[in-house]
C-alpha cells in the first residue's frame, strides 16, 4: 500500500505542476517564457518518472505483490496521455 501512496503522490505532484504550466501558457499574453520553463519541467518529469517506473519494474522481480506494483506503475504512466494532450494543444493553438 505504501508503494501506491508514493506513486500517487508523485503522479499528482507532476500533474498539478504540469496543469499549472499549461494554464499559464493559455492565459499569459507573453508566451515566450512558459514554453522554456515547460521544456525543463517535462525533461525533469521524464527523468524522475522514468526512475520511479524502472524502480517499480525492478520491484516486480523482487516482491511478490504484483498487483500493487502494477497499479503503482499505471498511476505513474497515467500522466503520459495528459502530457501528450497538453503538448498538442499548446503547439496547435498557440504557435
Amino acid at each position: 500500500m505504501k508503494t501506491i501512496k508514493i506513486s500517487a503522490g508523485i503522479a499528482l505532484t507532476f500533474f498539478v505542476i504540469g496543469s499549472l504550466l499549461f494554464l499559464l501558457q493559455l492565459v499569459l499574453t507573453d508566451r515566450s517564457t512558459v514554453p522554456v520553463i515547460g521544456f525543463y519541467y517535462v525533461f525533469t518529469a521524464v527523468i524522475i518518472n522514468s526512475i520511479v517506473v524502472l524502480t517499480l519494474i525492478g520491484k516486480l522481480f523482487i516482491d511478490q505483490n504484483y498487483t500493487e506494483t502494477l497499479k503503482s506503475i499505471a498511476i505513474i504512466l497515467a500522466n503520459v496521455p495528459v502530457a501528450i494532450a497538453y503538448t498538442y494543444i499548446v503547439f496547435e493553438y498557440t504557435f
